[in-house]
């Protein structure tokens, strides 16, 4: 038995014998006055305070809350203070990276089984003889520098050229070479299974504090930049959306511009088929773009001659649009959308009627010529009181079902600053909950994690049925008029630019501890790239190295650790 070192105990990472555990093979319940606990930070209840304030007292089994910060997805722990008769507010932050570690790693063992693994065209270099290069040639006789081609010269020019196999006999024209009839490579489906996995080549993996918060990243490694199956990667991104997203509204607003959030949805049932309800979703979006109701709507220029129903000119700026899914024990997967619209001014309420009902019978004929339901138009509350279904316009600041989650007052009854505005709802998919019985992705991957093998095959089923999908997309209109600004705000939505915010560094970073090869592939083989942040931020780079030092070269591959 190998004693557990004094930066692993303080962290919560033990191990025993030659096995490192970075955490339990089910994530680990924590200890409160209730006994266990079984909440994770992407599951805790979104409330401003447990139990509604002050006024509350809670039964003597329910002296510990836990509630989750939108700003950065991290958890609150809140403890019932008998003296003080309120709540008292302490900072778990290093559980919830904890966590968000667990479930990546979770996530990695469910996708990368053998059915996913996938063949992938090898390339393969063969010589040839290019007849279209040319060289500079100096003509003696007009002393003049002209470019011909090489091989009138007698210099014949042999490149390499790429060729992909792909599995039968290849044979090239020029250089009559038959190359291999398996030329394929083995390789993952889903990125999150090789996430931190590596360093970048010919640079060494790096431990980078941020000079403010005191939090740890890793730098120059491979990361997935994976918004639906990674964990990690995901908050990260998502944050940076979200500070997009903020600009671009503060933006419009400083332009004396309104920014309005629809949300579209469409009738679905328990056996739906995710990948097929996406697919005419996307076709119902793309017939809504092109119906008259839209382009009234989007329109840039003000009708010459306006028509007597026409929309007067609204100023359309653009849009950000987001995709979202949960999935409900009752009707299945619920696919929507969440789009913000910038308008260079406020709209009246009539004119906001009139959009979300031109809107609507132009959504409704979009979905029945893709061939999904008509989609109804409204519900009741339990109430009684009537809301919107398919279709829902609101303006930004007033929408508050999605956007002020928090409320607007604390206990004290002083004015609270907002706490969940457009941004949150378009960008905050890692920390929010889903309604009723309804589960996000990652909800139902800890719910896997659990044990639970219904959620796992949907969480497989979603991450095959999302894979190569963009989460947040800003029109190119938007994305004119932000780079057009004083202070431009350059976006790049595509999943390249995921992958850069997934690899950059938090803020302003310095540089804590550089491992060497043998120190970063000793981690990745006991899998405690988490635990490393962890006892970094918490007691510097020193513990790191006596922590990796105490590691065991050949821990075993079994993913129970």
């Amino acid at each position: 038995m190998v004693e557990q070192t004094e930066s692993a105990r303080k962290a919560g990472v033990s191990f025993s014998g030659e096995r490192v555990e970075q955490a339990p093979a089910r994530p680990q319940l924590r200890e409160d006055g209730r006994g266990r606990e079984a909440r994770l930070g992407n599951t805790t209840i979104f409330t401003a305070k447990p139990g509604g304030g002050s006024g509350d007292k809670p039964l003597k089994n329910q002296q510990v809350k836990e509630v989750i910060d939108p700003e950065t997805g991290e958890i609150f722990r809140y403890t019932y203070c008998e003296k003080r008769q309120d709540w008292v507010k302490d900072w778990d932050r290093d559980e919830a990276l904890m966590e968000r570690w667990l479930l990546q790693r979770y996530a990695k063992q469910y996708l990368s089984r053998p059915e996913f693994w996938e063949d992938r065209e090898k390339a393969v270099y063969a010589p040839y003889t290019d007849l279209t290069a040319k060289v500079k040639y100096c003509d003696i006789e007009t002393r003049k520098v002209v470019s011909v081609l090489a091989h009138k010269i007698g210099q014949p020019v042999v490149k390499q050229k790429r060729h992909f196999i792909e599995g039968s006999k290849f044979s090239d024209l020029e250089t009559r070479r038959q190359s291999s009839t398996k030329a394929v490579n083995r390789a993952p489906m889903f990125r999150v299974v090789t996430c931190f996995g590596s360093k970048l080549p010919q640079k060494s993996a790096e431990l980078h504090q941020n000079v403010e918060s005191g939090s740890v990243c890793w730098h120059n490694v491979a990361v997935c930049g994976s918004v639906w199956t990674c964990p990690v990667c995901s908050a990260k991104i998502n944050r940076a959306r979200r500070d997009e997203i903020s600009r671009a509204y503060e933006a419009v607003a400083q332009d004396e511009g309104c920014a309005y959030m629809l949300t579209f949805t469409v009738k679905h049932g328990l056996g739906d088929d995710l990948g097929d309800l996406l697919g005419k979703v996307k076709d119902a979006f793309q017939h809504l773009q092109k119906s008259p109701a839209f382009k009234e709507v989007t329109r840039k220029k003000a009708l010459v001659r306006p028509q007597a129903d026409s929309l007067p000119f609204l100023g359309y700026i653009g849009r950000i649009a987001n995709l979202e899914v949960t999935y409900g024990e009752r009707n299945g997967w619920h696919p929507h959308e969440h789009h913000l619209w910038f308008f260079r001014r406020e709209l009246t309420a009539s004119e906001v009627m009139k959009v979300r009902d031109r809107l609507f019978d132009a959504w409704k004929s979009a979905c029945l010529a893709v061939g999904l339901p008509a989609p109804k138009k409204f519900g009741k509350n339990p109430d009684g009181s009537r809301r919107c279904v398919a279709l829902d316009v609101r303006k930004a600041m007033s929408a508050q079902e999605y956007l002020t989650k928090f409320g607007q007052f604390d206990s004290d009854g002083a004015l609270r600053e907002r706490r969940w505005g457009p941004e949150k709802e378009l960008a905050g998919a890692h920390v929010k909950k889903a309604t009723g019985k309804g589960a996000t992705p990652f909800q139902l991957l800890y719910q896997a994690a659990q044990g639970c093998n219904h959620s796992r095959e949907r969480f497989v089923e979603f991450a095959q049925a999302f894979k190569g999908r963009h989460q947040l997309q800003f029109s190119r209109s938007l994305k004119a008029y932000l780079a057009e600004l004083e202070e431009a705000v350059i976006v790049d939505d595509s999943e390249e630019g995921d992958q850069v915010l997934a690899s950059a560094l938090d803020g302003d970073s310095v540089l804590l501890l550089e491992l060497s090869d043998q120190q970063f592939d000793k981690v990745v083989r006991n899998r405690v790239q988490g635990a490393l942040l962890v006892i970094a931020r918490n007691q510097g780079a020193a513990a790191v190295l006596e922590f990796i030092g105490q590691l065991p070269d050949n821990p075993p591959d079994d993913f129970s650790g």
